[in-house]
């Protein structure tokens, strides 16, 4: 719970913050288990969706495990594919085609 009330406390925009602070106190965080925590998250999540005008997402255990693990295999793929980027420009720039990396960066 202090980790998410000291999160709201720090959040960048200071409207969000304030939005989220008192969002806490009507929602306090249910930190009995991970699942509680997930769903707590989620239905979070939606509250501010739906102030947004945005869709709600189903705050299901077993549908936010796969998203989870959807996340996780996203930010993976990402990783392997940037070391490979990284490579790529390294051997570019050691044969002198700045204007490749250039393109590249603004592609």
């Amino acid at each position: 719970k202090q980790f998410v009330n000291t999160m709201a406390d720090f959040y960048p925009c200071v409207h969000c913050a304030k939005d989220f602070q008192v969002d806490l106190i009507k929602n306090p965080p249910r930190v009995s288990s991970r699942v509680d925590f997930s769903i707590w998250v989620c239905e979070a999540h939606n509250r501010v969706n739906t102030k947004l005008g945005k869709p709600s997402f189903s705050c299901q255990p077993d549908i936010l495990d796969k998203a989870g693990e959807m996340v996780a295999m996203n930010a993976i793929y990402r990783l392997q594919n940037e070391e490979i980027f990284t490579k790529i420009l390294l051997k570019v720039l050691k044969q002198g085609h700045f204007m490749t990396i250039i393109f590249i960066y603004y592609v």
